[in-house]
């Protein structure tokens, strides 16, 4: 099915680069250092390019929203509070308190987001993880200002099992997944240490970070639509 967010064939595309790392890792497997070389580039590979697709799929919805021309009651509360939160800074205090115009032209910023009927073609929040953090408490951090409260629990994904009485559809822990894997990539970077792990466990790895990436896709769209 096509994606309903062009950052979801990037990140798509863009994991054709892994495969070919992990492809070299299979080659490789007899030479012990070699091996774990492919493994520690297809690890950060695989994470880095995840990481960017969350804060471009977050981008991408924001402005599709300001696409829609909706006034303040059709947007999520805590998306408004955070394009609030964005507004008022320091500056804006200070331009207040020394009475300056331009605090006049902020001021009406606000109360599009508040009040009335105007049209807000502009939304101002933060887009990017937190400096410094990762894994599952960042993910729903992000998701968090776009007014995707558990965005784990939003999206869940599933996939088959075969078992000697049929077919059962078993429910992925998507979290477990990111969480080793920040755990792989943090030892990485800051220790330098090859983490125990195979070429097939982060190609599994890989499918599952796919698969939650495409219920994303779904699930932002499904919102935009209902605004």
């Amino acid at each position: 099915m096509p994606s309903n967010f062009s950052c979801l064939d990037d990140f798509s595309n863009s994991l054709a680069e892994v495969q070919i790392i992990l492809k070299q890792a299979e080659k490789k497997h007899e030479n012990t250092k070699e091996y774990n070389i492919c493994i520690k580039s297809a690890l950060l590979f695989l994470v880095a390019k995840f990481e960017a697709f969350l804060e471009d799929l977050v981008t991408e919805y924001i402005h599709a929203i300001e696409n829609k021309n909706l006034n303040h009651s059709s947007l999520p509360k805590v998306l408004k509070l955070h394009a609030i939160d964005k507004i008022i800074d320091e500056k804006f205090l200070s331009d207040v308190w020394n009475h300056k115009a331009n605090a006049i032209q902020t001021i009406e910023k606000l109360a599009k987001l508040c009040v009335g009927d105007q049209k807000i073609d502009l939304i101002e929040i933060d887009k990017k993880f937190d400096y410094g953090k990762h894994g599952q408490k960042a993910i729903n951090t992000l998701f968090s200002r776009i007014g995707v409260d558990n965005v784990f629990s939003e999206c869940k994904i599933y996939e088959k099992q075969e078992s000697l009485i049929g077919k059962n559809r078993i429910e992925i822990n998507i979290t477990a997944d990111i969480n080793s894997l920040t755990f792989f990539r943090n030892n990485i970077l800051h220790d330098d240490i090859t983490p125990s792990i195979t070429h097939p466990q982060i190609t599994t790895y890989k499918k599952h970070l796919l698969k939650f990436s495409k219920k994303l896709d779904k699930t932002l769209a499904a919102k935009l639509n209902g605004m």
